[in-house]
């Protein structure tokens, strides 16, 4: 069984006798199509999973809606485990694409036992436990035994770890991750503050020393509204509301910028904010750090470009070069930038083999080849001078496109390739 260029395949339907042996017996290559949006999918599915949990429990917010969501997550975590199964592995250069040999790869793999501990349903382990005649606790400890779910956020860490590691990952792929990981510690940061106040996401359970009662000093001009009616402990605004002003206080706290408006009242909110904001201050100077680092890389060729300008410019000088020479000489260097970027066209892929190096030619002015007629003789020359089965390759694909020389050359065609 064979695998296509660049991507997964399912057993082609010549070789598949039924529905089930299509579902069951098929192979998917790394990197390949299917697996690249896979991944993507579980990569996004992890960051809404880890952010429905932590709002669930904070904020009490178990709904019909809110555990329909957390369900379909877990169910395609399951089919997640079902599609590694099938993923095809290297063995000594070749791909590994037999439906037992691919399964027990994945059985002994690490990955294994971690998708099996992230997809354990000790929620619904729970139910047998939970003799809480109040719905609302029964509700709340069956939402803490999701937290192991959160592990998944592995799966992102992991993605964009393999990304990073590839040769030709840009720029773009550092802002994703930093927007994930942003979302994430932010998201989880402004919960647990709220969970810190109330403990179990409802107005009766928060404490009464604490930021939701809001800011009682006369002195101050920033002082905010309490969340919660005094008198009969309803929210005043809602849970959406509490949601934004927690993650308001983290991003003004991580960022040190911290306004005043929202202030921890007691030890344990104090010593929160503290963590928090060394962890910002880490997290904000890393990214920053980063940015900074990549974008100077980025730029790297054109300050060797610029050096190299330099130094040209101060030799003419040196030398009392023509002004009108020099003009021309700067002028040249100026269309070279314009057109390679400080490439070194010449020798960028000179650790090529002699007969790809000959593909990449080929490929690279295959346009202008077709355009003008008198190209296609000089095309024949440089093709019969390449050897063995690539040079048939190329004929067969010049036969195709110029018919005119389709009955001058068989007899070279016939004698190489068959040497």
């Amino acid at each position: 069984m064979g695998a296509e260029k660049g991507g997964g395949a399912l057993l082609p339907t010549t070789l598949a006798e039924t529905w089930l042996d299509r579902l069951t017996k098929f192979y998917l290559i790394p990197e390949g199509p299917f697996l690249s949006f896979w991944d993507r999918l579980m990569v996004f599915l992890a960051l809404i999973n880890c952010i429905l949990i932590s709002f669930m429990i904070a904020f009490n917010h178990f709904t019909p809606a809110a555990w329909i969501v957390s369900y379909y997550i877990d169910f395609m975590f399951l089919m997640d485990i079902y599609v590694k199964f099938h993923i095809a592995y290297l063995q000594n250069g070749l791909w590994v694409v037999f439906s037992k040999e691919m399964a027990l790869n994945y059985l002994y793999s690490s990955q294994f036992r971690f998708d099996v501990i992230a997809n354990l349903p000790f929620d619904l382990i729970a139910l047998g436990w939970i003799h809480d005649p109040n719905m609302n606790s029964a509700l709340y400890i069956l939402g803490l035994t999701r937290c192991v779910k959160m592990i998944r956020l592995v799966h992102i860490i992991s993605f964009f770890d393999r990304e990073e590691k590839k040769l030709h990952a840009n720029f773009g792929i550092q802002i994703v991750k930093f927007g994930f990981y942003l979302v994430t510690l932010e998201h989880c940061v402004g919960c647990m503050w709220f969970a810190l106040a109330c403990p179990l996401g409802t107005p009766e359970s928060c404490f009464e020393q604490s930021w939701v009662y809001g800011s009682d000093n006369k002195l101050s001009l920033v002082n905010i509204e309490p969340l919660i009616y005094l008198s009969n402990k309803t929210w005043v605004y809602g849970e959406w509301s509490n949601y934004v002003q927690a993650l308001y206080w983290t991003v003004t706290t991580m960022t040190t910028t911290g306004y005043g408006d929202i202030t921890a009242k007691n030890d344990q909110e104090r010593a929160f904010a503290l963590i928090t904001m060394i962890v910002g201050i880490l997290f904000y100077g890393y990214v920053s750090g980063t940015i900074a680092s990549s974008l100077s890389n980025m730029d790297s060729r054109r300050v060797a470009y610029q050096q190299k300008m330099d130094a040209i410019r101060q030799y003419m000088d040196d030398r009392d070069m023509d002004s009108d020479m020099q003009e021309r000489v700067l002028e040249y260097y100026d269309y070279m930038w314009e057109r390679n970027k400080g490439i070194d066209v010449k020798n960028l892929f000179e650790d090529m083999p002699s007969t790809f190096k000959s593909e990449v030619a080929l490929s690279l002015n295959n346009s202008i080849i077709d355009k003008v007629g008198h190209f296609e003789f000089l095309l024949v020359l440089i093709v019969i001078t390449i050897p063995g089965k690539h040079f048939c390759r190329m004929f067969n694909r010049f036969q195709t496109t110029s018919r005119d020389f389709h009955e001058t050359l068989p007899f070279h065609c016939q004698r190489i390739c068959n040497s």
